[in-house]
């Protein structure tokens, strides 16, 4: 299913009104199970996603530091997959101010993103090269549970194209 939250809502809830349930899979647009649950009416539960950082109940070291932060500076916001994206997406771009150091210019940030090979924080590996500036470039699969939370899958996994 390739879909928008509402869209994907509604369409199973016509399915489940003709009682047509196959294994739905999903992209991580629709991978936070907790509001998916939610806006499904618990029809979200199995859904098969793909997933592009640590789930927010997950152990690792920085989702815990994180998760102190959180409940420390935002704690009225929910923690959820898509606030987690924030940190995934900012993890590296505050790794390469770091190496650019002080007298940073956007020759010396792209500089020093390059030197990133295999580094992560808590979303997929990133590696930046004179050639390519995608960065990530793996994801993992998670199942929904019925209460919202996640059951990881897979371990990361390279996307090739």
């Amino acid at each position: 299913m390739w879909a928008m939250p509402t869209h994907g809502a509604l369409l199973l809830g016509e399915c489940a009104k003709i009682q047509y349930k196959p294994k739905w899979g999903t992209s991580s647009t629709l991978s936070d199970g907790v509001a998916m649950i939610k806006i499904s009416k618990g029809l979200w539960a199995g859904m098969i996603s793909s997933n592009f950082g640590e789930l927010p109940d997950s152990n690792h070291p920085l989702m815990v530091k994180y998760r102190s932060w959180h409940k420390k500076y935002e704690p009225k916001e929910r923690w959820s997959t898509f606030y987690i994206a924030g940190i995934v997406f900012a993890e590296p771009f505050v790794e390469g101010l770091r190496r650019a150091g002080r007298n940073l210019t956007p020759d010396s940030l792209v500089k020093a993103m390059e030197t990133m090979k295999d580094w992560q924080g808590i979303g997929p590996p990133i590696t930046f090269t004179p050639k390519d500036h995608q960065g990530g470039k793996h994801v993992f699969f998670m199942e929904v549970l019925p209460n919202g939370n996640a059951k990881k899958l897979t371990d990361w996994m390279r996307i090739t194209y």
